[in-house]
């Protein structure tokens, strides 16, 4: 059996019938980073450094994979 990953809100899982639903297994639920931490200066700048060394970090491997 291969598994299929839709991503889909709680809100509009909530609205598929319930004899749907059952066929579902919610394997993890994220919260909304964007909603939650809205004008929070501190995340933003936090969130920046981690995308720019999260890339440095995936163009560092891919180098030394392909070199």
């Amino acid at each position: 059996m291969n598994n299929l990953f839709i991503k889909i809100s709680e809100e509009s899982f909530a609205e598929v019938p319930h004899e749907f639903r059952q066929f579902f297994e919610v394997l993890k639920a994220e919260p909304d980073d964007d909603e939650l931490f809205a004008g929070d200066e501190h995340y933003r700048k936090l969130i920046s450094t981690y995308r720019k060394a999260s890339k440095e970090l995936r163009d560092y491997k891919f180098d030394k994979r392909h070199k």
